[in-house]
């Protein structure tokens, strides 16, 4: 990837690069780069290679969401202008990104209850949902990121969940994250 290079804003976006735990909750107002950020934590599996330049995981395989599947349309753009520097092939629709590693990226949608049932009894080591308030209650979140799961002990499931306030879910995901001062309320 010689033609490739991204470095993180000080602060935040390297601050959630940095996580380990399974959930992880990018907030703020737009324009903060949270996108931005999303964008590269879902594909750093994917593209891992060892010291002798061997993929790390070539089973590994992220879920991008978003409400509706017109909403990642720039999404989908601005990543395309990323991994297709790292030989990342894009295809289909929804859209899907195969990685020379044999790692894919799929993307989709939560715009009605049954939407949900697609992605359940999969295997998704990486879930990155952009915009969570737009699932209206804590629930479907829960039915969701079951799918989240990794059965390699080297690739640990997490799921980044970007968000603005406002919105249907508002609610449950400010619940859900804040702290009241003195403990955060365990998912």
């Amino acid at each position: 990837m010689p033609d490739f290079y991204w470095a993180p804003q000080p602060g935040p976006q390297t601050f959630a690069l940095t996580r380990q735990e399974k959930e992880l909750l990018y907030g703020g107002c737009r324009g903060g780069g949270k996108s931005e950020v999303g964008i590269i934590w879902i594909v750093a599996p994917a593209i891992a290679s060892n010291s002798a330049s061997v993929w790390l995981h070539p089973y590994y395989r992220g879920l991008v969401l978003r409400r509706h599947q017109e909403e990642l349309r720039e999404w989908i753009d601005r990543a395309d202008r990323y991994y297709s520097k790292m030989g990342a092939k894009k295809v289909g629709r929804p859209v899907e990104f195969h990685f020379p590693s044999g790692a894919k990226i799929y993307t989709g949608h939560l715009r009605d209850q049954n939407a949900f049932t697609k992605y359940v009894g999969h295997e998704y080591q990486r879930m990155l949902l952009e915009e969570l308030t737009l699932i209206p209650n804590e629930a479907d979140y829960i039915r969701l990121i079951g799918s989240c799961r990794s059965k390699y002990p080297d690739l640990p499931p997490q799921i980044f969940a970007t968000t603005n306030p406002g919105n249907a879910g508002h609610a449950w995901v400010r619940a859900r994250w804040l702290f009241d001062g003195k403990k955060k309320r365990p998912p």
